[in-house]
């Protein structure tokens, strides 16, 4: 798949643990805590073995540093922020974001924008959305009672049937491997600008705790733009 860049739509995400702590979740949200200390317990494996009190400290890794540490990679224990895309109209590079702190009114923003994408016949694009924007997107819209479009939803579908324009497979070139490699890596390894600046993914719920939310709708944007960039790049030494 080498397509023109005019029919590829670009998207980052930026999520959030639910809560701001593990006190708050588990008095708001009761139910996924239960869910959460089930987690801990089965990830924990050797790390925290098998012991029956939760409250006495394991010898490896805390509950606390669990949620502080790990709640961020599990979609159901998360909401998304922040979702800024772009596409191509007329020449010119369009930039937008929909974000804030209700996420359902985020989600459904994003999905009128998503059925306007499959209408127009975009193929989507990012870096490694495969992996985390698009189930991300899906889950969260399912949790908030909204349908996903089919864009996004991928159960059923075999990887060939995926029209994805995924950054990391593009410049991985088949390896799976090599389809891991950071977003920074493969922009420096083609002489691009990367995202990097006064935030990355592991400071958003930081700032997000400290209401910078706009700081934040900056770097997803600036993730989009250097995204398209690099599929410029790549879509230009494509054989």
């Amino acid at each position: 798949m080498k397509p023109s860049k005019e029919l590829l739509f670009f998207y980052d995400c930026e999520w959030v643990p639910i809560s701001r702590n593990l006190e708050e979740f588990e008095r708001d949200y009761p139910a996924l805590y239960e869910a959460f200390l089930h987690q801990y317990k089965k990830k924990g494996g050797d790390i925290i073995k098998e012991r029956k009190n939760l409250e006495e400290k394991p010898e490896g890794m805390t509950v606390q540093e669990f949620w502080e540490e790990k709640a961020h990679f599990y979609p159901e224990f998360c909401k998304i922020i922040c979702i800024s895309y772009g596409y191509f109209y007329n020449g010119e590079f369009i930039l937008k974001s929909v974000y804030g702190d209700d996420e359902k009114k985020l989600l459904k923003a994003f999905q009128e924008v998503l059925l306007k994408v499959e209408k127009a016949g975009l193929f989507l694009s990012g870096y490694a959305i495969k992996r985390f924007d698009m189930p991300w997107v899906s889950k969260r819209m399912m949790a908030n009672g909204i349908v996903p479009p089919k864009s996004v939803f991928t159960y059923g579908k075999k990887p060939w049937e995926i029209e994805v324009f995924d950054l990391p497979e593009v410049w991985g070139q088949g390896s799976m491997g090599e389809s891991y490699t950071p977003f920074e890596l493969a922009c420096a390894s083609l002489g691009l600008e990367t995202s990097k600046g006064d935030l990355d993914g592991s400071m958003v719920k930081f700032a997000y705790w400290n209401g910078e939310m706009e700081r934040i709708k900056t770097y997803c944007e600036k993730d989009v733009e250097v995204a398209k960039n690099l599929a410029e790049k790549l879509i230009s030494l494509m054989p």
